[in-house]
């Protein structure tokens, strides 16, 4: 197989002080990812100036004056390093990458997982640019490959985000194309597959059967495309040729706590 053609997102930067400005002090916190604890020393200037709902939540969290030179100590639960490292990597370049691989009939779940995780990061701790930037990416590669969310993810997403989300829309409408895609056939030998994927969250389900109804409405001309649509009409110009998000609060995957402990 040849390697994966990288997939870029250039257009939306994030906002705010040189980087190089933000770690000139030495004021700095030890940061702990996930249940592995994976370790990342950052400066208090940066969390301020590129996360600050993160940072105000550490700062009305950590013992003393948030000015202290010493050096604090943070785990952030619920949060995969990995994300974590891609939301970092956006914050200093202004660039997300995809080095998976576009060419396979269905991708994986990892493919679109981790933009799923990203974008749910960025709501949460309001990171409005990182948050579009990361849907932008996932339209990116859903042009290219055509991807069955798994019950795991539908979950995950329509859990961790609001009703208008527009990852709910787009996890709704990947479901509905392979669904009316799927010959007759398939569908009854698969029917109790499809079945657990349609009933595995409500809010899904009722979505689910509003994009059914778009897709299968007849299109006025001139009509702006709905999401399925729009993503089917990608994915077919790719193949033959070759909102704003609304923020939630990250406070909940903070815990403040001193790992020099015995517990």
């Amino acid at each position: 197989m040849s390697p994966p053609t990288a997939s870029r997102n250039t257009g939306i930067k994030p906002q705010g002080r040189p980087v190089n400005e933000l770690f000139k002090s030495k004021q700095f916190l030890d940061i702990y990812v996930g249940e592995g604890k994976v370790p990342w020393t950052l400066t208090r200037d940066f969390l301020r100036d590129r996360i600050p709902s993160l940072y105000k939540a550490i700062a009305t969290q950590l013992k003393g004056s948030t000015e202290d030179t010493s050096s604090g100590q943070i785990l952030i639960k619920d949060v995969e390093p990995a994300v974590f490292a891609m939301a970092l990597d956006w914050l200093l370049t202004g660039k997300l990458q995809c080095l998976k691989p576009h060419d396979a009939s269905v991708a994986t779940q990892g493919h679109f997982g981790i933009w799923c995780a990203l974008h749910v990061f960025s709501e949460g701790f309001n990171l409005a640019e990182l948050s579009t930037a990361s849907i932008n990416q996932l339209k990116k590669c859903l042009s290219r490959t055509h991807w069955i969310p798994s019950t795991t993810v539908i979950r995950y997403v329509f859990e961790k985000t609001s009703e208008v989300s527009l990852l709910r829309e787009i996890v709704a409408a990947e479901v509905t194309n392979a669904f009316i895609c799927q010959p007759l056939h398939q569908l009854k030998e698969q029917a109790e597959e499809w079945a657990s994927l349609v009933d595995c969250h409500p809010e899904f389900h009722a979505q689910m059967l509003v994009a059914l109804k778009v897709q299968l409405t007849p299109k006025e001309t001139g009509a702006k495309l709905p999401i399925s649509r729009e993503l089917g009409a990608k994915r077919k110009t790719v193949e033959d040729e070759e909102m704003q998000p609304q923020g939630r609060s990250g406070f909940g995957f903070v815990e403040v706590i001193d790992l020099t402990r015995d517990s």
